[in-house]
C-alpha cells in the first residue's frame, strides 16, 4: 500500500478552511463534489504508480500549485487555464523544463479526476515556448570521476597536476578514481569497516553508473557473484577462454520505471571489495547488527551522539577553504543513525571527504556530486569506442540527446565534421 505523505495532509487540512476543490463528472455522468477523501484516494493511486523520485517531484509541484491557489484564493481543482498561466508566470524564474514538469503534474492530477486539462490552453503553450527560447544556457555538469590517472593529461602551459601528492591546479578536468581508492586506503586506515564500505561504494558506483538513490537502494539479495568466460581473441567460443568473477547487480529501484528489474555488472575489483566488506561486517559488527547482511549494503557506521546533522557537515565543509588539501579534519560518517541505510546525500559527503583526503583543492571538490561516477563512466565508455546505442542501453537512457549531454565537448571533438573544420580549414 502507498505510504501517506505530507501532500495528503496539506491538502486535507487546508481544504477545511477554504473551499479550493470543486466538482467533477462521475461514472453516472452526474456532477458530484470532489471531497478531500476522494482527492486523497486518487493521489494514493498516483503515488502507487510512480517511482520514488517521480512521486517526490509530483508532490513538490502539486503542493506549490496548491499553496499558490490558497494564497490568491483561486480554485485548485478543477483549475482554470488562467490560474495555471498565472502560476507559471509567478514561477518564471524557474527553468523551462521545470515549468513543463509543473504542467505535466497538474495535468495528471486533473486526468485522474476525469477533469478537462487546464494546461492545454494555447496561451500556456506560447508562454512555455517563449520561456524555452529565452532560457538558453549551458548546463552545469558534475565533475567526472574517471578511471585514468592525471598523468595522461598535459597542460599547454607546461604545468603539472600534482606535487608531493597534492593537486596544484584548481581547474582539474576530472577526479581520478585511482587517487580516491588510494585516499580511501590511507584516510580510512584507522576505521577498517568504513574503509571497506567506501571502497565497495566507489567501485560499484563507477562500474554500474547508478544514480545515488539507486546505489543506496541496493540490498544484499540484489548482489550475486558470477563467473564469466571470456571469448578467445580469435573469436572462437569453445569454452577455453579465461574465467573472471563478476558482481551481478539487480537494480531494485530507479529514477524512472525504465531500469527497474534490470541488471548491471560489477568488475572483479567490485567482487573483491564486496568480499572484503562482508568479511569486515562479520568480523567487527556486533551480533545484533549482523542482520544487516540481509538488508541494505551501504549503511551508516558511526555517529556523534547518535545522529550527525546537516549542521555538522556544513561546519566541516566550510573549513575546507581555510585548510590545506589532505590536511586531517574531524572525521565522521554521513548523517543518520548507525546501521541505517545511507541517504542519497551521504554519497556526496563521502566522495568529497575522499577527494579532500586525496589532495584535491576546494574548487574541485565543489564540483563533485553523487553523479560524478555516472558522468565519468559515460566519458570513459565513449573514449573507449562505445557507440551511442551502447550507452543508451548501458545507462538506461531514453533520449539519445542525453548521451551527447554527458559526453560533452569530448564527444564533439571526436566528430569528423569538427576535425575537418579544425584541421582542414586552419589556413583560413
Amino acid at each position: 500500500m502507498p505510504t501517506k505523505s505530507s501532500l495528503f495532509h496539506v491538502i486535507a487540512r487546508s481544504n477545511i478552511s477554504h473551499p479550493l476543490i470543486g466538482s467533477h463528472k462521475g461514472d453516472d455522468n452526474l456532477i458530484t463534489p470532489i471531497s478531500p477523501e476522494m482527492l486523497i484516494e486518487n493521489l494514493s493511486h498516483i503515488e502507487y504508480s510512480m517511482p520514488d523520485n517521480s512521486w517526490r517531484a509530483f508532490q513538490s509541484d502539486i503542493k506549490g500549485f496548491f499553496h499558490f491557489c490558497q494564497k490568491y484564493r483561486y480554485m485548485f481543482l478543477p483549475a482554470s487555464s488562467k490560474t495555471v498561466l498565472m502560476f507559471l508566470v509567478d514561477h518564471q524564474s524557474k527553468t523551462s523544463q521545470t515549468l513543463k514538469r509543473y504542467c505535466n503534474s497538474i495535468k495528471k492530477l486533473h486526468d485522474i479526476h476525469e477533469l478537462p486539462n487546464p494546461c492545454g490552453d494555447y496561451k500556456i503553450s506560447l508562454f512555455l515556448k517563449g520561456k524555452a527560447t529565452h532560457d538558453i544556457h549551458a548546463k552545469r555538469q558534475a565533475l567526472p570521476i574517471r578511471l585514468k590517472p592525471h598523468s595522461s593529461i598535459h597542460f599547454e602551459d607546461g604545468g603539472h597536476f600534482e606535487d608531493g601528492g597534492q593537486i596544484l591546479k584548481d581547474d582539474v578536468p576530472f577526479v581520478s578514481l585511482q587517487r580516491l581508492f588510494k585516499a580511501c586506503e590511507d584516510y580510512r586506515r584507522q576505521i577498517p569497516l568504513q574503509q571497506a564500505r567506501d571502497k565497495l561504494l566507489l567501485s560499484l558506483a563507477y562500474d554500474t553508473g547508478l544514480r545515488r538513490a539507486e546505489l543506496v537502494g541496493i540490498d544484499y539479495q540484489h548482489l550475486e557473484i558470477i563467473e564469466y568466460q571470456h571469448v578467445d581473441p580469435d573469436g572462437s567460443d569453445d569454452g577455453s577462454g579465461p574465467i573472471s568473477r563478476l558482481l551481478k547487480v539487480l537494480v531494485p529501484k530507479e529514477k524512472t520505471e525504465r531500469g527497474i528489474g534490470t541488471y548491471r555488472i560489477g568488475s572483479p575489483q567490485s567482487v573483491t571489495a564486496f568480499k572484503d566488506w562482508k568479511h569486515a561486517v562479520m568480523e567487527r559488527m556486533t551480533a545484533n547488527t549482523v542482520s544487516h547482511l540481509f538488508g541494505p549494503v551501504f549503511i551508516n557506521l558511526r555517529a556523534v551522539g547518535g545522529v550527525i546533522s546537516h549542521e555538522h557537515y556544513n561546519i566541516w565543509y566550510k573549513k575546507l577553504p581555510q585548510t590545506s588539501p589532505g590536511q586531517e579534519l574531524p572525521d565522521f560518517d554521513p548523517m543518520g543513525q548507525t546501521g541505517q541505510r545511507l541517504s542519497s546525500q551521504s554519497i556526496n559527503i563521502i566522495l568529497k571527504q575522499l577527494a579532500w583526503a586525496a589532495g584535491y583543492r576546494y574548487p574541485t571538490i565543489q564540483k563533485l556530486s553523487g553523479h560524478s561516477t555516472r558522468v565519468g563512466l559515460t566519458k570513459d565508455l565513449k573514449a573507449s569506442g562505445a557507440s551511442d546505442l551502447d550507452l543508451l542501453e548501458t545507462m538506461n537512457w531514453k533520449d539519445p540527446k542525453t548521451t551527447a549531454a554527458y559526453a560533452g565537448v569530448e564527444d564533439l571533438l571526436n566528430r569528423k565534421a569538427t576535425e575537418f573544420f579544425i584541421h582542414q580549414r586552419r589556413a583560413d
